[in-house]
């Protein structure tokens, strides 16, 4: 008997931000994969209006048919696919006809800020004295 193979393993994670949202794609992305993107997309677009789409495919390990349908349509409505790991250059530049050494490796725009908003907080705390902060919580 031979031993079956299962399908690998997909993930995204949404993110969004001011001027942009972003999936982070991770794993191989089969038909069911590309489906539940777009179901994802379709949802998340009405939120997102006016903002950038990017997606991250630095995590990708493979991409079939209907994967690469719906990179290349959201590639063609604007949405900006970045990759830094070559597997996934590679993949990119067969989707999009760009050069593997002109791929994106990062995003024009970012998504992720709580970060941001945690150390400008931070930065506060230490700029103002203590009592003013100590009245401003209460």
């Amino acid at each position: 008997m031979l031993p079956t193979k299962t399908a690998p393993e997909f993930r995204y994670y949404m993110h969004d931000g001011a001027n942009a949202f972003s999936f982070e794609l991770a794993g191989t992305i089969t038909d069911a994969a590309a489906r539940e993107l777009e179901q994802a997309w379709k949802t998340a677009s009405s939120a997102a209006l006016g903002q950038s789409l990017i997606v991250d495919l630095n995590y990708v390990t493979g991409v079939d048919a209907a994967g690469r349908e719906i990179l290349r349509r959201w590639y063609d409505d604007g949405a900006q696919l970045v990759a830094k790991r070559p597997l996934a250059r590679s993949i990119v530049a067969s989707i999009t006809g760009q050069a593997f050494e002109v791929v994106a490796d990062s995003a024009l725009r970012r998504t992720w800020r709580p970060l941001h908003a945690f150390l400008a907080s931070i930065l506060f705390m230490l700029t103002v004295p203590a009592p003013a902060v100590a009245q401003f919580l209460h």
